[in-house]
């Protein structure tokens, strides 16, 4: 019988899961940038959950090594809020959260591109 594996093994295996994905982009020539879509209760509160946290210690070393561009934009979803409905349900997006995401990711591609 297989063991279930460990919230530890887990988070691992999602992180070397992550930078094989950018290690194969970046052999192909394409530039690797990981984007991390906050919930809204993360962008009301300004900081990610204990389960993201722990997936950004873990991760962003690795990047940082790899010289791989993350955003965790909790401040950009955070300060609309109050004006847009951007999660359909506190998760996911609602419509014009994925318009308001969507401009966000073109700009961020701008940025990664040119290297700013």
């Amino acid at each position: 019988m297989q063991s279930t594996p460990n919230r530890e093994q887990t988070l691992s295996a999602g992180v070397a899961a992550w930078l094989k994905i950018a290690a194969l982009a970046q052999r192909q020539g394409a530039l690797a940038d990981f984007e991390l879509l906050p919930s809204e209760a993360e962008a009301r509160a300004g900081k990610g959950e204990e389960s993201t946290r722990r997936v950004l210690d873990a991760l962003l070393p690795e990047l940082a090594r790899g010289r791989i561009p993350v955003a965790f934009p909790l401040a950009l979803f955070g300060d609309k809020l109050g004006a847009l409905k951007l999660y359909y349900d506190g998760t996911h997006l609602s419509g014009t959260g994925h318009v308001f995401y969507s401009v966000y990711l073109r700009d961020r591609v701008a940025q990664v591109v040119s290297g700013r």
